[in-house]
């Protein structure tokens, strides 16, 4: 896995972390991040 495909969970975590202070923003942000990584992921098995 190349480092694109490595860093969307560390995202997805980082933005689940700051939910304590932006309960709803937080979840919309990491839902986005998480999607677009398995988008990525889904576009590398399939290229």
């Amino acid at each position: 896995m190349d480092q694109q495909a490595e860093s969307w969970p560390v995202r997805t975590m980082l933005l689940l972390n700051f939910k304590s202070r932006e309960p709803e923003l937080a979840k919309a942000a990491a839902a986005s991040t998480f999607l677009e990584g398995a988008l990525e992921l889904l576009m590398a098995l399939f290229s």
